[in-house]
Order: structure tokens, then sequence, then C-alpha cells
């Protein structure tokens, strides 16, 4: 008698998982932004109960925990207390991601943002800060994918400042190789 699955694990076709998610480096958007731009965005904050992303300056924080559960026990799921030191590394780091894949059987993944899934309206209310965010974290995610052979697959983000705005990172990130947007909110 066979082992039990060993049919079903012969699977010759390729497994897409069309609903992955990324944890943003916490140097995304302050390697990216202007100058001037970068008091105000996202940034890291690193605590005795694990890491936090500090937006506009601190008016808005989150903590990192239910976005970093890869790999993990659902008995270690929490919503806050994790870092990014005890993240697996997959979360942010193309190769890594790439080995993660191949352990799963998975052979594309199609990706969506993890700390600005809720939309731009969280990098804050200045428009010019949130377009350099949006713009910092789409060219940040067509990195992460370069060099993947197609096998992972961004969703760029969205400003909310505006329709005109919208359609023009909506081209930016068609541009830059993305396969769709993320429309979080009206813009």
């Amino acid at each position: 008698m066979a082992e039990p699955f060993t049919e079903l694990a012969s699977i010759d076709y390729p497994i897409i998982d069309a609903d992955a998610h990324v944890n943003e480096p916490p140097d995304t958007w302050q390697d990216r932004v202007p100058g001037r731009l970068r008091e105000l965005a996202p940034k890291v904050v690193h605590g005795d109960r694990g890491d936090l992303w500090s937006f506009d300056d601190g008016k808005s924080m989150r903590p990192v925990g239910l976005t970093a559960t890869a790999g993990l026990s659902y008995l270690q799921y929490r919503p806050s207390g994790i870092s990014y030191d005890s993240m697996r590394p997959g979360s942010f780091d193309t190769k890594a991601r790439l080995a993660d894949l191949d352990a799963d059987g998975i052979y594309a993944q199609v990706l969506y943002p993890s700390v600005t899934l809720s939309g731009a309206k969280v990098y804050g209310s200045e428009p010019e800060l949130q377009l350099a965010c949006v713009r910092a974290y789409n060219e940040w995610l067509a990195e992460f994918c370069d060099g993947s052979d197609g096998r992972l697959i961004g969703q760029g983000i969205l400003p909310t400042t505006g329709v005109d705005d919208a359609i023009a990172e909506t081209e930016r990130a068609v541009s830059l190789r993305h396969r769709g947007v993320v429309i979080s909110s009206f813009p």
C-alpha cells in the first residue's frame, strides 16, 4: 500500500501563491525618500517588546507582529513583539524568499505589502511625503522581484493624493514591471 498523500504530492504543474506578503526592510523608506522628508518617512523603532514601525515622525505606530509569522507555529502568532532580527529572512530578502518557495513547492507568488497594506494614507497627510513613500516602496518591490525569473510578481501601491497621481503611479508601477497595483482606498 502506498504512503498517504504520495500521489497527491506528485504534482506536475506549477503552484502559484496568489496572496503572499512581503515585510518591507527597515531601511526601505529611510534610504529612498529625499533627505528633507526622512524624519517623517517610515522607520523601524527597536524596543524591548519588539520592533515598531513609526509613521509621520511617530504620529502613528504599528507593531511588527502578525505580518511576520512565516515559519512559526500558529501557537507563536502574536500581534506584536517580533523583531526584524528574529523574522524569517525570506520576508524581505529575495534569495531567501526563492529558497522558501522551493522548500514549499511553490513556483511563484503574487506579492502584496504588509506595512502599507491599509493604504498610502498611513504615511501621513502631506502629499509630497506620501508620493515619495509610494515611489520608494514601488522601487524597492521592483528590485526585490528582479532576479527571480518572474517567480515574484509585485503589486505596486498607489497614493491617495488624487486621481491624476494614482494614474501616474499606476503607469510608473507598470514601467517598473509590476503586474498590478493595490487600491486600498479612494485616490
